[in-house]
């Protein structure tokens, strides 16, 4: 079967040919035809005809001879640096401001520079005052790929694949023509270069990283907790009293199955104690009041597990608190949240609160101490 192709080129190699035969009055027979023939393939460089035949299609073979291109299927990427100058750089940008498929790319930090907020300035100050911005990015990625070290360079790739590479050179066009005539690879250099001023930033990150001491960080850390905890507050009680507080859940919105069923209602109210009782006794107080402390510790022993929890603790003292309350008490000891303020509507301190599971609500008993 003749394919498209070869009938095409069958086409084009017969118009050749043809055209010597028109114009060489002296070529009457075979053998001056096919002397015409050999002359005319021989002014043609090897494969021209089938690259002239894919050029015309849109289409051509790179050297892999697996991966067609076309000129719309190209994006570039150009590896810049501050050692190009200002001026360089934005006249750059100034000539390629209409292409959205270019990216400049810059490795990494400068000497000077100590974080990556230090290279997002600098590109600000490069991009300064375009109404359009050139798309410029932080991105180590393609000088790592071609192990660059001198800018400017080009890098054309075909979706992820780099294709052909060019240094000292920044034009697009001319990679797309030269790509489009087969030339992938390493394409030479094409004019004056620098050396790439900026330190990769993923092994500055590495180093970086390499010179940490984990063990204080984490000790840091840990002592900075103290500077910013929250601490709860409630009320000292001026009075013993004891009261009851019965756990209700009012639902909000429906409660509703994946058919669509409405398992439960909006409005519904649940008492919580009726689904998990409660079977401890809960100690409220604040560890930095020594009344409060020996109030705790005057409590009897009861077979319900008792928790402890602090409104505060002695924050000068940091961790070293915790140890002193926990070791005096010989129990953990919590710290008050608002969520425990709200699930046992807790209004004054020490409290202790412990369940009437048969009533289902919570019994709550706040005294007074040190003379109050």
């Amino acid at each position: 079967m003749v394919t498209l192709r070869k009938l095409c080129l069958s086409v084009l190699i017969c118009g050749v040919f043809s055209h010597s035969h028109a114009h060489a009055s002296d070529l009457h027979s075979d053998s001056h035809l096919a002397s015409a023939i050999g002359k005319g393939k021989a002014m043609l460089e090897d494969g021209f005809l089938e690259h002239l035949l894919l050029e015309n299609e849109g289409v051509v073979e790179t050297a892999d001879k697996e991966l067609f291109v076309t000129a719309d299927s190209l994006h570039h990427v150009i590896l810049i640096s501050d050692a190009m100058g200002l001026v360089e750089q934005r006249q750059l940008f100034n000539k390629l401001e209409y292409r959205n498929d270019v990216t400049f790319a810059i490795r990494g930090l400068l000497p000077t520079e100590k974080t990556i907020n230090d290279v997002g300035m600098r590109i600000l100050h490069l991009l300064d005052g375009y109404q359009e911005l050139p798309h410029v990015v932080l991105d180590p990625r393609p000088f790592a790929e071609v192990q660059a070290e001198h800018s400017p360079m080009i890098l054309t790739y075909h979706g992820d694949t780099l294709i052909a590479t060019a240094t000292g050179l920044a034009n697009p066009v001319w990679m797309e023509n030269s790509v489009l005539r087969g030339d992938v690879g390493d394409l030479g250099s094409h004019g004056p270069v620098v050396t790439i001023s900026e330190r990769d930033i993923s092994e500055v990150m590495k180093e970086r990283m390499a010179n940490l001491d984990m063990q204080e960080l984490k000790t840091q850390a840990v002592d900075r907790y103290w500077e910013s905890a929250t601490f709860y507050q409630l009320p000292t009680a001026m009075q013993s009293r004891e009261r009851v507080f019965t756990p209700i859940i009012t639902l909000h919105e429906d409660i509703v199955m994946d058919d669509g069923t409405v398992l439960f209602a909006q409005g519904t109210q649940f008492n919580t104690l009726e689904q998990l009782p409660f079977t401890q006794r809960l100690v409220i107080f604040d560890a930095t009041d020594k009344d409060q402390m020996a109030f705790v510790k005057s409590l009897p022993e009861t077979p319900l597990r008792t928790t402890y929890v602090t409104t505060r603790f002695d924050r000068t003292l940091k961790w070293d608190a915790v140890k002193a309350v926990e070791n005096e008490l010989n129990a953990p000891v919590m710290q008050l949240n608002q969520d425990l303020i709200t699930g046992f509507n807790l209004l004054a301190i020490p409290s202790v609160v412990t369940a009437d599971n048969a009533q289902n609500h919570f019994v709550i008993q706040e005294v007074a101490v040190g003379g109050q």
